[in-house]
């Protein structure tokens, strides 16, 4: 993908460093890994190029909901901002990939609960409820709105995408890889054809 105004405006600062001139190897390679996920997906099924409009949305959150600390909004924006900014610099595309397992888990998986709280909380799950970074978490604006996209549908993984971690063992096979974390399927080898909320991939570009 050439589109470098897309990555700059989701976040991922590697890119400006290429075109500043000053991405180090590092820098490098993780910009080349981000546009591979995108381009993963896309070919997939489950993301498509913005053409001027939202995809359609399956619900409505209203932002205001982070004053309430009880929110669902609140806990996966939180959830959001203490994991997928674990250490470096991983760009929206993490930030969504994080939002939509935990969304599969709570909305499409009898294996877990069926709350927000519930998810966060169960134990030997999300590291960042356990070692208290959940709770020390301030979530920019982005991080914000990528817990909104996935809660309204509007990004989302296919159903059985279940795990989100540092550790490649988990769930039965790799979905796939963005910076340190590893996304994995649950139950079977092969990706769900449909998402959380019984929609088909998008289809071919």
């Amino acid at each position: 993908m050439n589109d470098r105004d897309f990555f700059l405006r989701s976040g991922l600062k590697a890119v400006q460093s290429q075109l500043d001139g000053t991405a180090n190897e590092a820098e490098n390679k993780e910009a080349q890994q981000y546009a591979d996920n995108l381009e993963f997906l896309l070919q997939l099924g489950f993301l498509k190029p913005y053409s001027g409009s939202n995809l359609t949305a399956m619900g409505m959150v209203d932002m205001g909901d982070m004053q309430d600390s009880n929110s669902d909004l609140y806990i996966l924006a939180k959830c959001i901002a203490a994991e997928a900014h674990n250490g470096s610099t991983l760009g929206k595309l993490d930030e969504l990939l994080v939002g939509a397992v935990f969304v599969n888990r709570v909305k499409g998986d009898n294996t877990f609960p069926d709350t927000y709280w519930e998810v966060l909380t169960a134990p030997g799950q999300y590291a960042c409820y356990s070692n208290g970074s959940w709770a020390k978490a301030n979530p920019t604006e982005s991080e914000i709105a990528s817990a909104i996209q996935c809660m309204t549908g509007q990004f989302a993984l296919p159903s059985n995408v279940l795990f989100q971690s540092q550790n490649p063992n988990q769930g039965t096979k790799i979905f796939m890889t963005n910076g340190v974390h590893y996304y994995n399927l649950a139950y079977t080898n092969t990706p769900s054809p449909k998402d959380i909320w019984d929609r088909p991939r998008f289809g071919p570009r």
